[in-house]
């Protein structure tokens, strides 16, 4: 019985209870991408480093992060194994123009998904609530 009460605590849980850490050093992308998932309801921070982005996740509770891979100060390779290194619980999605890692390599690093610039933002939305357990709206 206990289980399935919690099993529907957890499907009843609201975006507005998780924090979303968004990391890419090009301005309007990152702007982009933490308005679109504010308007979702979203707890949203944002980084322009992997650097920055570790300071954050060390200082804040974060449920997911979605990162950039090719960042100066810091790349998110560095960011996803820096995570680890904390036994860090968040999801981590990986969005890139150019990496040298390939998309199997960083799911095998501990990325959630991987999707190539340009991408849709529903289709990273709809990853994000699967990874979250919440439905939209």
């Amino acid at each position: 019985m206990n289980d399935n009460l919690t099993s529907i605590e957890l499907n009843n849980r609201k975006a507005h209870e998780f924090s979303i850490l968004v990391v890419d050093d090009e301005p309007d992308l990152l702007e982009l991408i933490a308005e679109e998932l504010a308007m979702s309801g979203f707890k949203v921070l944002t980084a322009s480093s992997g650097n920055k982005a570790f300071a954050m996740i060390k200082e804040n509770r974060i449920d997911l992060i979605i990162t950039d891979i090719r960042m100066p100060d810091g790349d998110g390779i560095e960011l996803i194994r820096n995570v680890k290194t904390i036994n860090h619980k968040a999801q981590i999605i990986c969005v890139t123009g150019n990496s040298v890692k390939t998309h199997c390599e960083l799911i095998d690093m501990g990325a959630l998904a991987v999707f190539d610039k340009p991408f849709y933002i529903k289709k990273v939305q709809t990853i994000i609530y699967n990874a979250l357990g919440i439905s939209p709206n």
